[in-house]
């Protein structure tokens, strides 16, 4: 009987030890990999709509004004800010001297008068 006793005391004790022990706090969850997907897929939304196609030095204004409507488009979508080159080329929150978090970067490579440019495309909250 006493055996018993003792097993079932021994459990009670590991069981209370083990809750008192365990992290309260859960562990920060990493979400780089959506952020990045995020905006590899807002880049790819862009090129798929044509907006990227002939921007020249003349038409960039007509070009970047097409570029700024989808881009606030996506911004309705995912809450996020999108910016080509920072706000050099065209973004979606314009607004002065607003602070953003920038969550993920890519580089990629469009045709600028005729000639490929490499850019920063990013995305902020």
């Amino acid at each position: 009987m006493q055996t018993i006793e003792a097993i079932i005391s021994l459990f009670f004790v590991i069981v209370i030890a083990s809750v008192i022990t365990a992290p309260t706090v859960s562990p920060h969850l990493d979400d780089s990999l959506y952020r990045l997907q995020i905006v590899q897929d807002s880049w790819r939304v862009l090129y798929l709509k044509g907006d990227f196609v002939g921007i020249t030095h003349d038409n960039a204004v007509f070009k970047r004004t097409t570029i700024e409507d989808d881009m606030d488009t996506i911004k309705t979508e995912t809450g996020l800010c999108t910016f080509m080159d920072g706000t050099r080329f065209a973004t979606s929150c314009r607004g002065g001297q607003v602070s953003h978090q920038l969550t993920a970067v890519i580089y990629p490579t469009f045709v600028y008068d005729q000639e490929p440019e490499r850019i920063k495309f990013s995305i902020a909250k």
